[in-house]
């Protein structure tokens, strides 16, 4: 059964994170879950500079000039209101925007047709990672039409995060980050830079307002025994249908434990909706690829502090970095 409360749960992350394993699992526990389609009717590119500009803002202690993203905010709780006020049976099959095409809609509608019915439009789960940096304006937002927000940090082995980044965005000196967060470096530094400061910047912020509900969640926890799943649904309030879990685990996540790919064609992507991009999306573009251990012990001393806050061991995740890529990950059905 789930809670009466209007609820928006916002998931923060710097991306190659496994949001959209997490937003799969959470669709088939019949949760109102988003990846990349929650949007008002303002162009998503806008979305994403105003993301940018609030996080080079907070890396430069400039305040005051985020408020000329209110347009933008105001444009995704009032989707969000429309989501949580329209049917349920309509909110299923529908991310909100009274503006999208038929062609948009159409694509949505046979998207989530795969998927088990929504239980409820009473909360609503982002799992895009690009509307992060949004979150604390967000919030206040909707606090004050009566949406109760919660906040998932989610994460998993830092360095298998610093890798994908890297290896998947270095080519284009990483043009979607926010350009502070790279701290004027290059290659793979410039990418554990950008991890720094992502979880940097929502600790900090979520550190100002006591009111605030936050969990942080280990993604590659979900693919374990489901007492690992627990807290997450003791966190959002929400019954956890292991029957479920254990069908879509046997299904799809026993089978593909690797992200092999997006493909070519965007519509089918869209559609599809790739549900093979699994947890170990740092094999994504070259399997054979994996940091040096010079290379890894560049990278520790920038991201210390952070993963201190976090309650994450380096030393545990270098070992298991290196230990999937040297001894595993070619021994579990990956070719």
């Amino acid at each position: 059964m789930i809670a009466d409360d209007k609820k928006h749960v916002m998931v923060l992350s710097t991306g190659r994170t496994g949001t959209k394993y997490l937003y799969d699992f959470l669709r088939y526990q019949g949760l109102l879950s988003y990846h990349e389609e929650l949007y008002g009717n303002i162009e998503p590119s806008k979305y994403a500079e105003a993301s940018n500009l609030i996080s080079n803002n907070w890396y430069k202690n400039i305040f005051g000039n985020d408020d000329i993203c209110m347009n933008i905010v105001d444009d995704y709780v009032n989707n969000l209101s429309n989501i949580i006020g329209r049917k349920n049976l309509f909110q299923s099959f529908y991310s909100g925007s009274p503006k999208h095409s038929v062609k948009a809609k159409l694509l949505l509608f046979k998207k989530y047709l795969k998927y088990p019915y929504a239980l409820s439009n009473k909360i609503v789960i982002d799992c895009n990672n690009g509307n992060s940096p949004l979150f604390s304006k967000i919030f206040e937002a909707c606090k004050s039409i009566g949406i109760k927000n919660y906040f998932i940090i989610l994460y998993r082995n830092p360095i298998k995060m610093i890798h994908s980044i890297y290896r998947v965005e270095s080519l284009s000196d990483f043009s979607d980050r926010p350009s502070e967060f790279k701290e004027n470096q290059k290659g793979f530094i410039a990418a554990a830079c950008i991890w720094k400061n992502f979880y940097n910047m929502f600790l900090d912020k979520l550190n100002d307002s006591s009111d605030i509900k936050c969990l942080l969640l280990n993604i590659e926890n979900l693919n374990n025994d489901y007492s690992t799943i627990l807290p997450l649904f003791d966190f959002l309030n929400v019954k956890f249908n292991e029957n479920m879990w254990k069908k879509r685990y046997k299904e799809i996540y026993l089978k593909r434990k690797f992200r092999n790919g997006k493909g070519s064609n965007p519509i089918k992507r869209f559609v599809e909706g790739s549900p093979s991009d699994i947890i170990n999306s740092d094999l994504y573009l070259d399997k054979s690829f994996y940091f040096s251990k010079k290379e890894v012990d560049q990278i520790l001393p920038i991201i210390n502090d952070t993963a201190k806050k976090m309650k994450i061991d380096l030393n545990k995740s270098s070992e298991e970095y290196f230990d999937f890529h040297i001894n595993r990950k070619n021994k579990i059905g990956f070719k």
